[in-house]
């Protein structure tokens, strides 16, 4: 038991003692330590407001009629026939009160 008691006591005294040296601390200052912040690039976008040259109005139609969806055609059509039956539907009652 004396033999245990002296290594638990060695064992002990080895932690303390390397517990009991501690790194020296060294003090920065907060001007160091604080970053410093820049705002990011960024870019500003303008959409052209050139026209193509040699490209007409009727060509440019064209051309944007290609890139419609099918279903942005179809929502176009049945806007349309609405307004021909709203004109037809006026010239009636004109017709009428006349």
């Amino acid at each position: 038991t004396t033999k245990l008691i002296t290594k638990v006591v060695v064992a002990v005294s080895e932690i303390v003692s390397a517990a009991v040296v501690a790194p020296t601390v060294t003090i920065v200052s907060a001007a160091a330590v604080v970053p410093t912040v820049t705002a990011a690039p960024f870019k500003v976008i303008v959409p052209s407001t050139r026209r193509r040259k040699g490209i007409e109005e009727e060509a440019n139609r064209a051309i944007e009629s290609i890139n419609e969806t099918p279903v942005y055609k179809a929502a176009k059509r049945r806007k349309r026939n609405q307004e021909v039956k709203d004109v037809e539907e006026i010239k009636e009652h004109l017709e009428i009160v006349l």
